[in-house]
């Protein structure tokens, strides 16, 4: 791994994490799905963590925290039937 495609890891998920603060779904989601297919996206799940923690009340229900525990799973799973190609 260089040090450019960790540097460019870097500013993507920074990146991602100001959209998801500010609630700029518009870039926010499609990123995340881009990011979550082409990466180990574990630090998803950490984002949803403080996340939550600096906005929720108490005794509520961790929303960014579940979804994207749900979303890097779901993606994890799913990676290795997106990756086949079709053999014809």
């Amino acid at each position: 791994m260089s040090a450019n495609f960790f540097i460019f890891r870097c500013l993507i998920f920074v990146t991602l994490s100001f959209t998801w603060y500010f609630s700029l779904l518009v870039v926010a989601l499609p990123l995340s799905l881009w990011y979550l297919y082409s990466f180990r996206a574990y630090e998803f799940i950490v984002l949803g963590l403080l996340i939550d923690l600096y906005f929720l009340p108490a005794g509520m229900i961790p929303f960014y925290t579940v979804s994207f525990s749900v979303a890097v799973l779901a993606i994890e799973l799913l990676k290795p039937r997106l990756n086949t190609k079709s053999q014809l």
